[in-house]
């Protein structure tokens, strides 16, 4: 499993990075085999990770990726029905990726994948 960044998301990305320290917001895309491609970026200040009725809401969507959030304390007690979700931790030195599976007990884990840019020739890199 990993995570493929669209370059034109990838720049959204830096662009955020730059202008950005306490932001977060949901990412759109589409799960092809094993990989998940992130297709888009939508910032959203006010959004509140631990609302269910809101996140399910946006989980809806049939675009629907996951999250991003620049801050680690964003996501300390990850809900449940963040299940299946691709969450993309935004650093300094880099992108940290994420998928949210599930442990015993229904109890939430973050499972770290690889991060890659994919080009909009085909070529990763």
């Amino acid at each position: 499993m990993e995570i493929w960044i669209l370059e034109s998301a990838s720049e959204k990305l830096r662009i955020l990075r730059c202008v950005e320290k306490r932001g977060k917001g949901i990412i759109l895309g589409h799960k092809r085999g094993d990989s998940f491609i992130v297709e888009d970026l939508i910032p959203l200040k006010r959004l509140n990770l631990n609302s269910k009725k809101f996140i399910s809401s946006i989980i809806s969507n049939k675009n629907f990726l996951g999250f991003f959030i620049f801050r680690e304390d964003e996501l300390k007690n990850l809900p449940e029905f963040f299940y299946g979700s691709v969450i993309l931790k935004i650093l300094k030195e880099g992108i940290k990726g994420y998928v949210v599976e599930l442990e015993e007990r229904n109890i939430p884990k973050m499972i770290e994948l690889s991060v890659k840019v994919l080009s909009q020739e085909g070529k990763n890199g």
